[in-house]
């Protein structure tokens, strides 16, 4: 987790939705309201 940290928001956030809280593409899209092919 600490690598994720230096990492810039745009990419943590879905790697951090998606590993650690277990949220699908399509939910992730919709969190962060981007395509889900993005």
């Amino acid at each position: 987790k600490q690598c994720l940290d230096e990492l810039e928001t745009k990419y943590r956030e879905p790697l951090i939705l998606y590993y650690f809280e277990h949220k699908s593409y399509r939910e992730i899209s919709d969190i962060l309201r981007i395509p889900a092919k993005t």
